[in-house]
């Protein structure tokens, strides 16, 4: 057993409070579409929730690879939020390839900063 490596625990419960929490959204979001609640001036705003998820992200980071999927969140939820509401005429159809740019990016930023670290190797015996 190799003492100098790094041991991670595994975050827990945030699968779970995660989980309900997306059920919970699209539930409401579900009742509205049905008319059976109006959420009215809330519903363009929805986007932000991803943002607030990737902040958590970012904050809760526990190497480059959860700041780039934090950063990546937050991305897409203004993406989603200018093509919801048309900012710079932008639009599902016209944009998609900026989602592609951005997941290029994540990726490169990811193998910069990902370290191979010799130590944890075993050698021959």
């Amino acid at each position: 057993m190799d003492h100098g490596s790094i041991i991670r625990r595994p975050r827990r419960g945030g699968h779970w409070v995660m989980g309900l929490v997306l059920m919970g959204l699209g539930a409401l979001f579900l009742l509205d579409n049905l008319a059976y609640i109006p959420i009215g001036a809330w519903t363009p705003y929805w986007p932000f929730i991803i943002a607030c998820v990737g902040v958590g992200r970012i904050i809760d980071a526990r190497g480059p690879v959860d700041v780039s999927k934090g950063g990546f969140l937050i991305f897409v939820a203004f993406w989603l939020y200018a093509c919801l509401q048309h900012v710079w005429g932008l639009a599902f159809q016209n944009s998609w390839p900026m989602v592609l740019i951005a997941l290029g990016l994540r990726h490169i930023f990811v193998g910069m900063t990902a370290t191979t670290d010799k130590s944890n190797e075993k050698t021959p015996s």
